[in-house]
């Protein structure tokens, strides 16, 4: 059963419209957000600091909404919703927000926009190109920890990763898009990703305990890099797999 914190017209006055001139002066602006989170503890507790202080919401709702201007609602209600995933631990967020006064004549109540977005989708949201549909199906199934992102280019798959809790260790033979994965990691603030640059399929250095031949040397290369991290699961171009893939 899930649990829900409600906060219903939050008035504030805010500049927000396509025109410098309704920019000029602040108009009335108001949000409703209603929120999926846990309640249970602070239900047997009657403890504040086991639940989501609702005053906290709305005054940064309200200090974000009246100091940052913008052109559109939907820019505003995309600043709302990232201050809502990042400072507070719910799972889910759905936004009302509208104009009081609409330069409209016609409109004689409000106009404005709501937005559902679940945590996964907003993290889904700052990362381009867009991570493997099947790795996002099967997020629900993969064990907490660690997990080794293999041929991880730019990092779709790391900063999902990354999102969620994820420790990732990032490998690519390409430097420049682990380059550009650990600029995207510091934008966002994943600091569990960790990158390093090797190329599996040039030859591992003769190990007798393999004792391969020439035609196997790159596939040993790939099965040494890989079990020399202790990870529960491996990504490769959006699969999971083993922690040996390569064999």
């Amino acid at each position: 059963m899930s649990s829900h914190i409600i906060i219903e017209r939050l008035e504030f006055r805010g500049r927000c419209g396509v025109t410098a001139e309704e920019r000029a002066k602040p108009q009335p602006l108001a949000v409703d957000v209603e929120m999926d989170a846990p309640l249970d503890a602070a239900g047997r507790s009657d403890n504040l600091a086991d639940t989501i202080d609702y005053a906290n919401i709305a005054r940064r709702l309200v200090e974000i909404g009246s100091t940052q201007e913008a052109c559109l609602l939907e820019t505003m209600a995309e600043r709302f919703l990232a201050m809502l995933f990042t400072d507070f631990p719910i799972t889910r967020a759905n936004l009302w927000l509208r104009k009081l006064h609409a330069p409209i004549s016609q409109v004689t109540r409000s106009v404005g926009i709501r937005i559902d977005r679940t945590r996964l989708a907003q993290q889904l949201s700052g990362i381009e190109p867009k991570p493997a549909p099947f790795l996002v199906e099967q997020l629900h199934r993969l064990p907490k920890g660690t997990a080794l992102d293999v041929a991880a280019g730019g990092g779709r798959h790391s900063l999902l990763l990354a999102a969620r809790g994820y420790h990732v260790d990032a490998i690519d033979r390409d430097a420049a898009a682990l380059s550009q994965l650990s600029a995207s990691a510091a934008k966002q603030e994943r600091s569990s990703i960790t990158t390093k640059a090797v190329d599996l399929e040039q030859p591992a250095p003769f190990d007798p305990g393999f004792g391969h031949a020439s035609a196997g040397a790159q596939n040993t290369r790939a099965v040494l890099e890989v079990r020399s991290y202790e990870v529960p699961f491996v990504i490769e171009h959006g699969q999971v797999q083993a922690p040996a893939p390569f064999e």
